[in-house]
């Protein structure tokens, strides 16, 4: 059985392996950006099933992906982000994503380390994602859904996250 949405992130973005992913999952919907380094890029497909879109407004970022899920009174917003170890999680982004659609999920290897997630020495973006999800009703309404889960090749941490609304 295959899962009606697949969402990776670090696909390095090789034309050649998108490509063959394409060819393996013929009855997706498959969108891929290209990642600021050598790591990023991101990908996420959803079955033929599914009505899905890209958002105009944030297209052609470099690694995100923005697509509304659904029909008009179940459309979601569903987001991912590579964030590298060196750059800011773009916070002012997820902002205004929030702002065109609250019922967004966000997934993605924000490579973001804090207590509050993760079995791993704090870092200044897990700080700093911490304070935005703290910051206002907005992000307190978000919660990160798979805590303490190890998402590393390298380590215990969890850097790949499940950010959702409560509701």
């Amino acid at each position: 059985m295959q899962p009606p949405i697949v969402v990776l992130n670090g696909t390095h973005h090789d034309e050649n392996s998108v490509k063959q992913f394409i060819s393996h999952f013929f009855n997706f919907n498959v969108f891929s950006m290209k990642g600021s380094n050598v790591f990023g890029g991101v990908l996420i497909a959803v079955h033929k099933s599914i009505r899905s879109q890209r958002v105009a407004k944030f297209n052609n970022l470099p690694n995100i992906i923005v697509l509304e899920i659904g029909s008009d009174t179940d459309m979601f917003q569903l987001v991912t982000c590579y964030s590298p170890p060196a750059e800011s999680i773009p916070l002012d982004l997820f902002d205004r994503l929030l702002q065109h659609n609250p019922n967004s999920i966000f997934t993605g290897d924000l490579n973001a380390k804090h207590s509050s997630w993760s079995k791993s020495i704090e870092n200044q973006k897990g700080r700093a994602l911490f304070n935005w999800l703290s910051s206002s009703q907005t992000h307190t309404s978000l919660e990160i859904i798979n805590k303490y889960v190890t998402t590393s090749t390298r380590s215990t941490a969890t850097i790949d996250l499940i950010i959702a609304p409560t509701h």
